[in-house]
């Protein structure tokens, strides 16, 4: 199960939930490009390509995959 954080954030946002779910899930908390732990491409930071990622990311684990968003971001326009 990844967790995914929003915009501005990283996937330290996720800390106690992705604890939580470790005992019951297999929990991936990634962090989407130039965020976090992440390297800062020099293109190719745009959030459709982040979508991509997160999409091949759900090809990877396969049909169980799921994504949950952060709606607490207060940078999102």
């Amino acid at each position: 199960m990844p967790l995914v954080h929003g915009r501005g954030g990283d996937g330290r946002a996720w800390s106690p939930h992705a604890e939580a779910l470790a005992g019951h899930f297999r929990v991936i908390v990634p962090d989407l490009r130039g965020h976090g732990r992440s390297d800062v491409p020099d293109e190719g930071n745009t959030p459709a390509e982040m979508a991509d990622d997160l999409a091949a990311l759900l090809d990877t684990l396969g049909p169980a995959g799921a994504i949950a968003l952060d709606s607490t971001d207060s940078t999102a326009p």
